[in-house]
């Protein structure tokens, strides 16, 4: 296909849009709409399709269409690798854009959203940024929210979660990043997602911008606006989503921290927040999730220390 390149204010600053799917096709089509009715043109979209059967890329093209400029599509049909996190890595080797957004396919953004997010990626040293989350089951849990304010410390600190919690009024720094957030290309130089993190990726945000945190700058900008609806087809189950969680943090501790004594407490008062969460939740699921999430670590060994992963070819043979 003929290369486009879209730009702002700066010259050669392009888009590529990554949207990895399975089964929510309605959905997707929705998101590739919102995609090209942006008033700063995209220059690339990347569709990597995990869904049993292979959609039809001239069809959804068509979405793309009525965009003022002409955008790059690929599609990329992968039902015979599984994880969110290999289809990412998969479509960054495609991403021709300066600044790589991942977005879930179940979300849409405000015809304003690059105009407002792109500026951010002026400063060089900034890596990463996000928009501003607009989803109607996150505001129905308020007092969860506080949840993560209370038992996320030190290491374990979710700024991002901080931030959500009063709508800030503009431009502000952050430690990590939702999955719906954009990346300078160049930060994938040297990493990837970690493909250790398996099915939905539990975490996966959260540790991969922790890694691209040590390195640059990240920020969320309130005014740009991103709909996300939670579609409840091909969601996880409560169990599974509490056992990942209680299995991701132990793994993302002994990864990406060296676990000096201030760390363990965190880990430990954190644990004490995930254990309390399933039991005000009065559901057998929640209960049996935490349990197979500790399973999972005690099965491994509480201070097992996994291997690096989630980094390029290139940076592993330094």
């Amino acid at each position: 296909m003929k290369q486009c390149r879209a730009t702002l204010e700066e010259p050669g600053l392009n888009i590529t849009v990554v949207i990895p799917t399975k089964g929510r096709p309605t959905e997707l089509c929705d998101a590739l709409r919102s995609i090209a009715q942006q008033t700063v043109p995209v220059a690339q979209v990347i569709v990597v399709d995990a869904s049993p059967q292979a959609a039809d890329p001239g069809a959804l093209q068509q979405f793309l269409e009525t965009a003022g400029s002409p955008i790059e599509f690929i599609y990329q049909w992968e039902s015979k690798t599984t994880g969110l996190t290999v289809h990412r890595n998969v479509a960054i080797p495609l991403a021709r854009g300066d600044v790589i957004q991942f977005l879930d396919d179940d979300a849409e953004l405000a015809p304003d959203y690059f105009s407002r997010l792109l500026p951010v990626f002026a400063d060089p040293a900034v890596g990463g940024a996000a928009g501003w989350i607009i989803d109607p089951a996150i505001g129905r849990r308020r007092l969860k929210r506080w949840f993560w304010r209370l038992f996320y410390w030190g290491a374990f600190r979710q700024r991002r979660e901080e931030l959500f919690l009063s709508q800030p009024r503009g431009l502000s720094p952050t430690n990590v990043l939702p999955g719906v957030s954009a990346y300078r290309r160049t930060v994938f130089d040297d990493l990837r997602f970690d493909e250790a993190l398996p099915g939905a990726g539990v975490g996966e945000d959260i540790e991969f911008s922790f890694r691209v945190g040590r390195r640059w700058r990240l920020y969320i900008e309130p005014s740009a606006r991103l709909f996300h609806h939670s579609s409840p087809v091909e969601r996880q189950s409560l169990r599974r989503n509490i056992a990942d969680k209680v299995a991701f943090y132990h793994y993302h501790f002994r990864k990406n921290m060296p676990g000096r004594p201030l760390e363990w407490a965190a880990y430990g008062w954190l644990n004490f927040g995930l254990l309390l969460d399933a039991a005000v939740r009065w559901r057998p699921e929640a209960w049996l999730g935490w349990y197979e999430g500790w399973h999972r670590i005690l099965a491994r060994g509480l201070i097992y220390r996994p291997a690096a992963r989630g980094m390029s070819q290139k940076y592993r043979s330094r």
